[in-house]
């Protein structure tokens, strides 16, 4: 009797060992889909690769001079740029995914999406 017992403990253990397991995976990979990234460019080149909900600045030399970048509150933004029309500046907050802004004259351009390795 005590041997079927402890097989039965044995089998309910590694039964939730997995189950747990599972849960754990599922959850971790729903999450990372979803998150939202800022990816930066300068002459179609990759610099950066960011969390959109992550607060951080950059300040990337364009053809032309910088361009300063900042991700804030879950927002991204060219707060200034060193170019003759500032459309750029002008474009305002972006944080929808496909979302772009593009200093022309800098050859920068950011893009929010997915991750992209650097």
């Amino acid at each position: 009797m005590g041997k079927i017992r402890n097989d039965i403990i044995l089998i309910i253990v590694l039964a939730a060992l997995i189950v747990s397991s599972f849960i754990w995976w599922f959850l971790s990979s729903v999450d990372e889909p979803n998150r939202l990234y800022v990816n930066i460019y300068y002459d179609e080149k990759l610099l950066y690769s960011t969390p959109l909900d992550e607060n951080n600045e950059y300040v990337v030399k364009g053809k032309i001079g910088d361009v300063h970048i900042v991700i804030e509150d879950g927002y991204v933004s060219v707060v200034e740029a060193d170019c003759p029309n500032h459309i750029c500046v002008e474009e305002g907050k972006k944080n929808k995914n496909n979302d772009t802004i593009t200093c022309l004259p800098n050859l920068v351009y950011v893009k929010i999406g997915g991750h992209i390795d650097v």
